[in-house]
């Protein structure tokens, strides 16, 4: 029997016990990083629509029309 973190099929493999079971190290890499890359848009969408909302003011201030 193999110890968690020994050589598997050329792949180093580690277990990580969760509530719902055992998932490989490359698994839970692929999760951070998807994790990662969604709070990375979602911030990218707040500061996208903090700068719309700064012009939005700054139109408003200068009484010139969003819309024509």
């Amino acid at each position: 029997m193999k110890k968690d973190g020994q050589e598997r099929e050329g792949t180093n493999i580690w277990r990580f016990a969760t509530r719902g079971g055992n998932f490989t190290y490359l698994e839970a890499e692929k999760a951070k990083e998807k994790t990662m890359v969604a709070s990375n848009e979602i911030e990218a969408e707040f500061r996208h629509r903090a700068r719309m909302e700064s012009t939005w003011a700054q139109q408003d201030a200068l009484g010139s029309p969003l819309l024509s």
